[in-house]
C-alpha cells in the first residue's frame, strides 16, 4: 500500500474530518506488520506543509506571505520543530521509495493518459515500478487511474 501526503497531513495537523480514521490506518498498519510505501516527493510534501502551517500558526502571517517573510528571516527555519517530526513520523512508519529519472518520463505519459496533475502522476509512476496496487489517499483523481485500488477515509 501506498500512503499519500495527505493521510500523513490528516493526522498531524489533526484534520477534525479525515485525521481520526487516517490515524486509525496507520497504527493498524504499525500493529500488522503491512508493508507500506511512500515516495521521495510525497514525503516532501507532507514536510513542506507542515512547515507552512507551523510558519502561518508560529508567526501569525497569512500563507501568501510566507515566501517575503522567509526572505527577510530564514533563521526562523531552524526554530520550526512540526516538520522534522512529521518528517520522523514518515520515516518510523512507511519505507521511503526513490523516485528515479525514468518515473519522472513515465508520469508526463501518465498525465496525459490519465488527466492528472505531476505530482500525482509522478506517484502513480513510482507505484507501477515497484508494483503497488493500493493508495491510501483522499484524492478522488487517483481514480481515474487503472489498476489502482483506493483507500479513503471518508469511505472506508
Amino acid at each position: 500500500m501506498f500512503i499519500d501526503a495527505n493521510i500523513f497531513l490528516f493526522v498531524i495537523l489533526r484534520n477534525p474530518r479525515y485525521g481520526g480514521r487516517c490515524k486509525k490506518l496507520l497504527d493498524s498498519i504499525r500493529k500488522e506488520g503491512i508493508k507500506v510505501y511512500t515516495s521521495v516527493n510525497a514525503a516532501e510534501e507532507v514536510v513542506y506543509k507542515t512547515m507552512m502551517f507551523e510558519l502561518v500558526e508560529k508567526y501569525d502571517i497569512e500563507f501568501r506571505e510566507i515566501k517575503s517573510f522567509l526572505k527577510k528571516k530564514p533563521e526562523v527555519i531552524s526554530e520550526l520543530e512540526k516538520p522534522w517530526k512529521a518528517l520522523n513520523v514518515i520515516k518510523n512508519s512507511v519505507k521511503i521509495l526513490d523516485v528515479k529519472s525514468d518515473d519522472l518520463i513515465e508520469s508526463g505519459k501518465l498525465s496525459k493518459r490519465y488527466s492528472l496533475l505531476p505530482s500525482d502522476s509522478l506517484i502513480v509512476a513510482v507505484m507501477k515500478r515497484n508494483n503497488i496496487g493500493v493508495i491510501a489517499t483522499t484524492d478522488s483523481d487517483f481514480e481515474r487511474v487503472d489498476g489502482i485500488k483506493i483507500w479513503m477515509p471518508e469511505t472506508s
